[in-house]
């Protein structure tokens, strides 16, 4: 087996794994709900105490971005497919 493949794939094209979907799924909605949580910060009017919250936000809500960029719902399966 040449070294530069793994179960006759090339290395870096392996499928993911359920568990780095799931964590990627999870980021992908964490994107979509943390700028609600930032919007009713601003809303609310940030005091003292709240920045270091507002700050934590926008960080998660980049890094989920970064995250959960490629992720894509799984289409259902057709009934026909079933069998």
């Amino acid at each position: 087996m040449d070294r530069r493949t793994e179960g006759g794939r090339p290395h870096g094209r392996t499928p993911r794994s359920p568990s780095r979907s799931g964590v990627v799924a999870i980021a992908f909605w964490v994107a979509i709900v943390a700028p609600l949580l930032v919007l009713a910060l601003l809303f609310g009017g940030l005091e003292a105490g709240e920045t270091a919250a507002f700050v934590t936000l926008v960080v998660v809500n980049l890094v989920a971005l970064g995250v959960g960029h490629r992720y894509r719902h799984p289409e259902p399966s057709r009934p026909d497919e079933r069998r």
